[in-house]
């Protein structure tokens, strides 16, 4: 299951799916929706098989972490990619919804563009017009109405560090040296809370490592894949660094 992350969709995924045939065949995208991490995870429950690997990439790695401690029993394992953690800080929520006000006003397109474009990518890939439009496009097909529901969704979330050392599944850990979002930090935050937990960080790539570097995540996600057909994890952190 590989779950998007705001105002993204399947398309997110595209790109690092084309590098591995047997990645594609075995990859099932599935939508956000919502306007909580519960409510989110009401409506993916129909999708879910009885027992399935899941990978998500920003919100979707909040959300995919929830399913992780909600279901330890069916997740295979957990590949969280740019994710958190964390709840958000105290008194951030209205700064939040004024995103959504300021892209009404704005326009999702040109909000997309001049507002959160530069802080998405590494600064190697802030003038990659493909990678942008791919970006602008995703959030146009989400529209206004469900970027509203994921700003409530990143809202009301809990801070899930506590759980983190009681997760089962072979987990993998993935972020960007260049994120903005969702710093170095929080990925070895998380990686060194989950026991055998493998941390891969891109070091050309900034948050939206799926479009920056889909070989190298290709590589990385069969990889973990090839760990979760078992029970059983590793019982020592190992980092892989790049």
């Amino acid at each position: 299951m590989l779950l998007p992350g705001t105002l993204c969709d399947e398309t997110l995924w595209a790109p690092m799916l084309a590098r591995d045939a047997a990645l594609a065949a075995r990859a099932r995208p599935a939508p956000l929706e919502g306007r909580s991490v519960a409510e989110a995870i009401g409506i993916l429950s129909p999708q879910l098989p009885r027992r399935f690997a899941v990978a998500g990439f920003s919100l979707g790695a909040i959300v995919a972490l929830e399913l992780a401690r909600l279901l330890p029993e069916r997740v295979a394992g957990l590949c969280l990619i740019a994710g958190n953690g964390r709840a958000v800080p105290p008194g951030q929520a209205p700064a939040r919804r004024d995103a959504l006000r300021a892209a009404r006003v704005e326009g999702l397109a040109n909000y997309v563009r001049e507002q959160l474009w530069p802080r998405y990518v590494a600064a190697a890939a802030r003038d990659d017009a493909l990678m942008r439009e791919h970006v602008v496009a995703m959030a146009e097909r989400a529209g206004m109405e469900r970027y509203g529901d994921q700003i409530e969704i990143a809202i009301n979330r809990r801070d899930n560090l506590s759980a983190l050392a009681g997760l089962p599944q072979p987990a993998l850990i993935v972020g960007g040296a260049h994120d903005a979002i969702n710093p170095p930090e929080l990925q070895r935050e998380m990686a060194d809370g989950i026991p055998g937990a493998e941390l891969h960080m891109v070091g050309r790539a900034g948050h939206f490592v799926p479009l920056e570097a889909p070989d190298e995540l290709a590589t990385a996600v069969a990889n973990w894949l090839r760990c979760c057909s078992g029970t059983g994890r590793e019982t020592s952190n190992h980092q892989d660094t790049k």
